[in-house]
């Protein structure tokens, strides 16, 4: 059932905002429910957030990226099966071009949340964190236009920072992104999407990283 009423909305041929309908159920399922307990036929439903990712309308790839990222956050265990491959996409989509019916302001939106979902893979999928992938997201750092996603990626750095896995990533095969990497945490400090709080929280994880590479 679930899989059959998610599809109906993704195969609507009319304006991209009623599959959008199919695409924020799937979200509202990974956001709310274990993996565990997700209906078998929802995994392969999943699988649209792949597929029409490609797709010419930059408003609907802004859906799937978000949805692959949200699939790297909630279902780690599953994602692992396709993360090379949906690493690989995302990547690509930072190079996507403004089309000429796409604002500025949802352009740049839209990248900046290619960028989250990026990092929500590393940060729950360290496996995937190849050197080049690595410094291509650091060097996007810290998001600039999407305060939603800002406040998540913010999160996700903190998180990185208390796991061995994803600080070894964070640094590079040999330690060179150290430097990078600490300016990233400072200039997230700096942001205007940081209140005070999540500044303490990014100051301590900053702290925690420096302390690591001083005992390497």
């Amino acid at each position: 059932i679930v899989k059959n009423v998610i599809l109906t909305w993704l195969n609507k041929k009319g304006h991209y905002k009623e599959r959008s309908v199919g695409y924020h159920s799937m979200f509202a399922i990974l956001d709310n429910m274990e993996p565990q307990f997700i209906p078998s036929g929802f995994w392969t439903t999943a699988q649209k957030l792949y597929q029409n990712s490609t797709v010419d309308h930059q408003g609907e790839r802004h859906n799937c990226a978000f949805g692959l990222g949200v699939l790297a956050q909630k279902a780690p265990t599953v994602f692992v099966k396709v993360g090379e491959m949906v690493l690989k996409r995302l990547f690509e989509m930072t190079e996507d071009k403004k089309r000429s019916t796409t604002g500025m302001k949802i352009y740049n939106k839209y990248i900046d949340n290619v960028y989250s979902a990026i990092g929500k893979v590393f940060a729950n999928n360290p496996q995937f964190m190849k050197d080049d992938y690595v410094e291509n997201w650091l060097k996007y750092l810290p998001l600039k236009y999407d305060d939603d996603e800002s406040k998540i990626m913010f999160s996700e750095m903190c998180k990185m920072a208390e796991n061995k896995e994803c600080v070894k990533g964070l640094m590079g095969k040999n330690g060179q992104f150290y430097d990078l990497v600490i300016k990233k945490f400072d200039e997230s400090i700096e942001s205007e999407f940081c209140d005070k709080e999540t500044g303490d929280k990014l100051l301590k994880a900053k702290s925690k990283l420096i302390s690591q590479k001083g005992q390497n």
